[in-house]
């Protein structure tokens, strides 16, 4: 399936005005010779098209698939792999990937921080050769509520910036190992709490 850069997109675009450039500064052309070469209807009609476009693309209309479809392959991605919805649709990889993707970030793009009171922290290994992901839930719950990249003190400290200090108060306490860049981490953040607390 062949995909279009914008770059390229605005290439042509960009060409044709620096053609108009070097004739002007060429003298090939004049100013008021390019101003009558102009046809204001023309540009007009081209305007009304790109605004009338723009409107149909933010509708959907240009969709590769249907909502309906959309919403399918989003709910076999839970259970099947990107490459197996792909190939069962008969679709680019990359299109269920970008489908998958625009229902997660709209369902988990802005997490909700409010009500928590009690955090669980650990990592998850995502590959081989000790690659890892923070993942921080609503220890009452189960909700996941933020997963970083890596296990390191900056890693967790990320959270807790997202906080409101309203939000931050509110933690109760944090429960996870032993693993010393996420004790720093919150000892930094609630340096009058002790190991074993309840609150701070």
């Amino acid at each position: 399936m062949k995909s279009f850069s914008p770059i390229r997109r605005a290439g042509a675009a960009l060409a044709a005005l620096l053609g108009a450039i070097v004739l002007l500064a060429a003298g090939r052309v004049t100013l008021a010779g390019a101003w009558q070469a102009i046809d204001a209807s023309t540009i007009s009609l081209l305007l009304g098209l790109m605004v009338v476009s723009a409107q149909l693309r933010q509708a959907g209309f240009y969709a590769r698939v249907t909502r309906r479809l959309a919403a399918e392959i989003h709910k076999l991605c839970k259970v099947m792999t990107v490459t197996d919805v792909a190939r069962h649709f008969q679709l680019d990889w990359k299109t269920v990937k970008d489908i998958d993707k625009h229902y997660l970030e709209a369902q988990y793009g802005q997490p909700d921080y409010n009500g928590l009171r009690i955090l669980a922290v650990d990592e998850i290994s995502i590959r081989k050769g000790h690659s890892y992901l923070t993942v921080v839930l609503d220890y009452q719950s189960g909700r996941v509520v933020y997963i970083g990249r890596h296990r390191k003190a900056k890693t967790l400290n990320r959270f807790f910036k997202q906080l409101t200090a309203k939000q931050r108060k509110a933690i109760e306490a944090v429960v996870m190992d032993m693993w010393d860049p996420y004790i720093k981490a919150v000892k930094k953040n609630y340096p009058s709490w002790r190991r074993g607390d309840k609150t701070g």
